[in-house]
């Protein structure tokens, strides 16, 4: 795969729209966006600003409570993007696609990272678990752009990590969706995922109040939650899914 020295900047919020200029590889086009994979080289030469400023957009938008704690927030997915997706990742292996726009607008991402799961969806933390363990593909940090929800582009983000996932030599793709989430939940649903089992988490919001920058990690809350953890048997021949 090729790779492109880019600077993703950010825009203002009320357009909803960051800005990128070529980087990875394209993978996939559509009249709306194109797909572009990033590889290590690729993702090392590139900033994640633009991409991690549409994630918190589409994520937290209205639930941030100052400018500040916006851009901490920013600051702090780019850099946990960095380490997931990125030779300073922890998992096997793990590669990030971002969905971009004629102008380069970044209008979603979707990761893809290699992870040691249990059959129910558990990271192994005891040697039994460990020992029922195995290394299994998981989609993670998939957001759509607010102006390019319900377009087909969430739909086209997570086949392209299940590629990924194909390229890997792994029968599956995994995912979790939190559990009060029926609408994603049942969008899975119809992309052949099923529901395995229920994995208590924890699941990070902007700490209420924030208005001046704080400690690095602290612009995050983190509260108990349900997740629904969802595999899908990838076929072959996936492309013309």
């Amino acid at each position: 795969t090729g790779a492109a020295s880019s600077s993703l900047g950010l825009r203002p919020r009320p357009a909803s729209r960051v800005y990128a200029s070529a980087v990875g590889s394209t993978v996939g086009e559509s009249p709306a966006f194109r797909l572009v994979a990033l590889d290590d080289v690729s993702l090392e030469r590139t900033s994640l600003t633009g991409v991690a400023a549409m994630f918190v957009d589409s994520w937290f938008w209205g639930t941030m409570s100052s400018e500040v704690q916006e851009q901490q927030l920013v600051d702090e997915v780019a850099v946990d993007m960095r380490k997931r997706y990125s030779e300073q990742r922890t998992a096997d292996d793990s590669q990030l696609v971002v969905a971009l726009g004629d102008y380069g607008e970044v209008w979603g991402c979707a990761g893809v990272e290699l992870l040691s799961m249990t059959v129910d969806g558990k990271l192994p933390s005891s040697w039994s678990e460990r020992r029922g363990a195995r290394l299994r593909p998981h989609i993670s940090n998939l957001a759509v752009s607010r102006a390019r929800r319900r377009t087909g582009l969430g739909r086209a983000l997570v086949r392209e990590c299940e590629q990924i996932a194909l390229a890997w030599k792994c029968p599956e793709m995994t995912l979790f969706v939190d559990h009060e989430n029926e609408p994603a939940i049942a969008l899975y649903e119809t992309l052949g995922y099923r529901v395995v089992s229920s994995v208590q988490a924890d699941k990070p919001i902007p700490r209420k109040g924030q208005t001046r920058r704080l400690d690095p990690g602290y612009a995050f809350a983190w509260v108990p939650c349900a997740n629904v953890f969802l595999v899908r048997d990838l076929p072959q021949g996936l492309e013309d899914d």
